[in-house]
């Protein structure tokens, strides 16, 4: 992301713990670190101001919990062929759009 005349350079204390993060971060966007915490601020801000956190490892399971009912409820009206072209078709989509 450019400079412009809209943003502005700001300085910021961060523990070691916290760098590392926003490290790990940039590396896995294949950015820079400002633009690394840049994304954790859009991402994380939100949910701060609305005094809301976010319990990954909750909705994991919620999903988790959805998708197996699903695909038993797809194994046991339609077949085990019904639920493999799901899951195909799942994986394809996986991959075009959250890459």
């Amino acid at each position: 992301m450019e400079q412009n005349q809209s943003t502005q350079a700001r300085s910021v204390r961060l523990s070691p713990g916290e760098l590392k993060l926003i490290d790990q971060l940039a590396e896995q966007m294949e950015t820079s670190r400002s633009e690394a915490l840049r994304y954790a601020i859009r991402i994380g801000l939100p949910f701060a101001l609305a005094q809301r956190g976010i319990n990954v490892d909750r909705i994991l399971m919620a999903i988790e919990i959805l998708v197996t009912q699903t695909l038993w409820q797809i194994e046991e009206h339609e077949g085990a062929e019904s639920v493999q072209r799901l899951l195909n078709a799942s994986s394809q989509s996986v991959t075009k759009y959250h890459a």
